[in-house]
């Protein structure tokens, strides 16, 4: 649950709970689990046993230091820094920190990585392997150096300053740019969080003194504002001594700056604020109602549990009747959602927030139905019906964390600790969070719920955001246009909430019950695996992993490869468009109503070669889930009005992404790979109007028609014998036939070498390359290893090449896939953004990199690195639910099995094997090479 904060003034209408006696709030105990302390050096440190997965342990640094400590001559170096500390330090020199954590699979990027904030700045090392002798030391060593002892060397930053720069080239899109412009008349004045974007300005990164950033570094790395947060398989003891003895060489600062918080002034008029950008791709307005944050000390206390629990119910119940307006043939706005949280950047301030986004300048109707809906829930309350949904779907989440309570992992932890230091949250143990809650909220009355949101919205404090493309087509309001209709809006009248749902069940009646006709253990993975009187089979693994948790896959082979060429148009619909009328009787509203409380969730699919459905549930709601999936094979809601809601909403969606200049690219691409392929053609607003619901419906029907083609596979806290009755009502009850469906065998890619270079009138200058190389290969564990190994050997070596040698990009992605059907065959692709000047050549120079890991193989480190990371993650995985239900899945639909010789077969690998298949790419005859050459703007 997202954490909420109240404003005083809501929090002493709060005693209305009370008989208009304030409560009393005592202080939240802190997690006894965790070992919490401060050194004198001002140190602070967070240390928790977990062995959840065993033999792991996750190791961060959090900083209370971000850009908004920047002067103007520093905008830039916070995040620069950040950059700087991986590049070398006291004990790590030349970069060696991530090859040494490289050798000891732990990957850099998955593993090893960091991010800055306006206010803070986290590195992070996860998932390292606690029994390698030293390592754990290790990592606390790293801890040590980027908290006091980074190296900040003259080359090393300016080579940074490149990646730096093309890190920027490639974040500069509509968003920042706008964002550029509102943040002034967000935070007028002066203030500085209007000025502080992290990334900063480029003509400070590229030319900043080296000494500047040293003095940063020196003024806010300091251990007063860092702390330690080790979470995993760990001495608590042993690790504690070792940050006691570690950190004595950093000495608290005699005369440390003052870490500064910067305020948000009130302002008794309305700000409004309004950007546009020619690539923006959607339409969308925000309300916020600034208002004061609890204080540190009132955070500490059951203060700030009363309020998030509070402000929670206000954010479900406001927004389900927000969903609701979309439920009509013409809804006001395609999304609208309300919430609490820091206003806009800044964490000094908070605001509630309500956001909607609209069809192209339908910005008024959208703003007058948001407002409506805020005000009608302000004059006449919630109803005891929404409040018992919140309350249940409340509970749900507290009784989820309570009975997973021994089966969390290390990064939940971790963020609860982080949490506590960056934002004051409390750090309470679920099982008292769980036993509070079940105390307190029955005490929370609707009356005060309503009482106190009537108190929420005040006339002053009041800011006003749009962000929109920029057309000619499109007119959108002045700033104090905006702010009048505002006004306009909150005044307008209002009537109360009338709600009309069907109080019965999922299913009008209950299915003839079939019946299961087998059973079988397989040898292979001891699943259990039923053949029901339809014909279907269902597989079920149980395991102990997580207490509260089923995962569901129903799989059958088909998809649209199934379809003639005459539905083409149909190849790449969303599934979800056959349900936007719902299931049986129930809209999707009305779903997610009778849904409230219950932990299910499901999705339907039609892919390329298959269809199916993925789902999870608690095991306490089995059975709805089962009814559910029940009626995704027999009674998809048919609904005009909500498909016609739907296709106008989806083509203002389609149509805004024509801005966006990676279309541009997408559409060449595609030609170049799959020529005119109508199953290959991307869903534009001209192919959505030739779209008929009926077709659509009657295509999904025909996909889910027989249920003797499925294999329904559950795994996690199941028991096969306890759930059978649902599984013969419900699964066993489905249409099923004899006949059976595989995949087609369809040709889609285009062969031969293509290449296709053009201009593209962009905001920021930039280009993107984008190489895609495939040819036949058969598929076979072994082959799908030695791809997955080539992938990450070559991410490697684009970061020692591309990224640092070259200073040429921000990162170089790639992507290596063997398909299994229609046919065997593989695909390997490069892509990168960099400046025009170089995309040629870097381009040439990453084709050059694969072919010498053909010609001279990989080198032994790269090989050991990739290596120690797939045994470390397939050691880790062995022990997940969806390990699991992957394996399963693939096993059922291909019969391999993926599992049994996988460290066998990965182990077997040689260098050899990797050169053999990097030289068979490099040498394909099928290449398509695609260049965007994004060039200015002419005015």
């Amino acid at each position: 649950m997202k954490k909420l904060i109240l404003t005083a003034a809501v929090v002493l209408a709060a005693a209305s709970m009370y008989g208009h006696r304030a409560p009393k709030y005592q202080p939240v105990p802190v997690d006894t689990a965790v070992r919490v302390g401060k050194l004198p050096n001002g140190l602070t440190y967070y240390i928790r046993h977990n062995d959840l997965p065993k033999e792991r342990a996750n190791f961060y640094i959090a900083q209370r230091v971000g850009s908004i400590l920047e002067e103007e001559n520093q905008r830039g170096l916070a995040h620069f820094l950040e950059h700087m500390a991986f590049a070398g330090t006291k004990n790590f020199p030349d970069g060696k920190l991530t090859g040494y954590l490289e050798q000891n699979g732990i990957k850099f990027g998955a593993n090893l990585n960091a991010y800055t904030s306006v206010d803070e700045t986290v590195y992070n090392i996860t998932d390292v392997p606690t029994v390698k002798p030293g390592l754990v030391d290790s990592c606390l060593l790293i801890l040590h150096d980027w908290s006091g002892f980074i190296l900040l060397e003259d080359d090393a930053i300016d080579r940074e300053r490149k990646v730096i720069h093309e890190e920027w080239r490639t974040r500069s899109n509509a968003t920042l740019r706008m964002y550029d412009s509102l943040l002034p008349k967000l935070y007028p004045n002066g203030n500085r969080y209007a000025s502080r974007m992290p990334i900063g300005l480029m003509e400070v990164v590229d030319n900043f003194p080296y000494e500047v950033l040293r003095n940063y570094y020196r003024k806010w790395y300091r251990p007063d504002l860092q702390a330690i947060v080790v979470v995993g398989d760990i001495d608590v003891d042993s690790v504690e001594a070792r940050i006691k003895t570690m950190w004595q060489d950093i000495p608290r600062h005699k005369r440390a700056a003052e870490r500064k918080y910067f305020p948000v002034e009130d302002n008794a008029e309305p700000i409004a604020a309004i950007a546009t950008d020619p690539e923006a791709t959607s339409s969308s307005l925000a309300v916020f109602y600034k208002h004061d944050k609890l204080t540190p000390e009132r955070m500490k206390t059951t203060e700030a549990l009363d309020n998030d629990y509070i402000q929670s119910t206000f954010s479900i119940m406001l927004n389900a009747r927000l969903a609701e307006l979309t439920q009509q043939a013409d809804p006001p706005y395609l999304y609208a959602g309300f919430g609490d949280d820091d206003y806009f950047l800044a964490k000094t301030k908070g605001a509630y927030q309500l956001y909607v986004a609209f069809r192209d300048d339908a910005w008024q109707r959208a703003l007058d139905a948001g407002i409506g809906e805020l005000k009608r829930a302000r004059e006449y309350g919630f109803t005891a019906p929404e409040y018992q949904r919140a309350q249940a779907k409340l509970a749900s989440y507290f009784e989820n964390k309570y009975n997973e309570r021994n089966k969390v992992k290390n990064d939940t932890y971790v963020q609860e600790s982080l949490d506590n230091f960056l934002e004051n949250e409390p750090l309470a143990s679920a099982e008292y969070l769980y036993h509070y809650y079940l105390k307190r909220a029955p005490e929370i009355t609707l009356d005060s719920i309503n009482d106190i949101f009537r108190t929420m919205f005040p006339d002053h404090n009041i800011a006003l955001m749009m962000m929109a493309p920029s057309k000619d087509s499109l007119n959108f309001p002045t700033e104090k246009e905006f702010v009048s209709a505002y006004r306009k809006a909150y005044e307008a009248p209002v009537t109360p909430y009338e709600e009309k749902l069907d109080e019965g069940g999922f299913l009008d009646r209950e299915p003839q019950a079939g019946t299961v006709v087998s059973e079988q253990t397989d040898p292979v993975f001891g699943t259990t695996v039923w053949t029901l009187s339809n014909g279907a089979r269902v597989v079920f693994k149980p395991t102990d992993f997580k207490s509260d948790e089923i995962l569901f896959e129903a799989i059958s082979l088909g998809g649209t490869s199934a379809y003639g060429d005459g539905d083409s148009l149909y190849m790449n619909f969303p599934t979800g468009t056959a349900l936007v009328g719902g299931l049986g009787k129930f809209r999707p509203t009305d779903l997610q109503k009778k849904l409230a409380g219950k932990r299910i969730s499901y999705q339907p699919y039609i892919g390329s070669t298959s269809e199916g459905v993925s789902g999870s549930c608690s095991p306490k709601d089995f059975s709805e889930l089962m009814q559910l999936t029940h009626l995704l094979f027999t009674e998809p809601r048919e609904d005009t009005v909500l498909f016609s809601a739907w296709k106008n909403q989806t083509r203002t969606v389609l149509a805004n992404q024509e801005a966006n200049p990676s279309i541009t690219m997408q559409d060449t691409l595609n030609r170049a790979i799959y020529g005119n392929n109508p199953r290959y053609r991307r869903l534009t607003p001209q192919r959505l109007d030739g779209y008929s619901y009926d077709r659509i419906l009657e295509l999904y029907r025909q996909r889910f028609a027989n249920a003797a083609d499925f294999t329904f596979i559950f795994v996690g806290n199941v028991d096969p014998q306890s759930i059978r009755p649902d599984i013969e009502r419900y699964i066993a009850s489905l249409p099923g036939s004899a006949q059976k469906e595989t995949a087609r065998h369809i040709e889609f890619i285009v062969p031969g070498n293509r290449e296709s270079r053009f201009d593209k009138e962009v905001s920021t200058p930039k280009a993107t390359v984008v190489v895609t190389i495939s040819g036949d290969e058969r598929y076979s564990l072994k082959d799908q290893l030695e791809m997955t190994f080539l992938k990450q050997i070559m991410d490697i070596v684009y970061v020692e090449t591309i990224r640092a040698e070259e200073g040429g990009t921000y990162g170089v992605s790639t992507q290596a896939s063997l398909l299994r059907e229609p046919y065997n065959r593989y695909a390997f692709t490069i892509s990168f953004d960099t400046s025009n000047e170089k995309s040629e050549a870097l381009a040439d120079r990453a084709l050059a990199e694969l072919k010498k890991v053909g010609d001279e193989g990989p080198t032994a480190a790269a090989f050991d690195k990739v290596k120690e990371f797939l045994q470390k993650s397939y050691a880790q995985s062995i022990k997940e639910n969806g390990y699991w239900l992957g394996q399963l899945t693939s096993f059922y639909r291909y019969g391999t099995d993926s599992h049994t010789e996988y460290l066998k077969t990965l182990n077997a690998i040689t260098p050899e094997d990797i050169a053999r298949l990097a030289k068979k790419i490099s040498d394909s005859p099928n290449r398509v090479e695609v260049v965007m050459n994004g060039i200015a703007k002419q005015e």
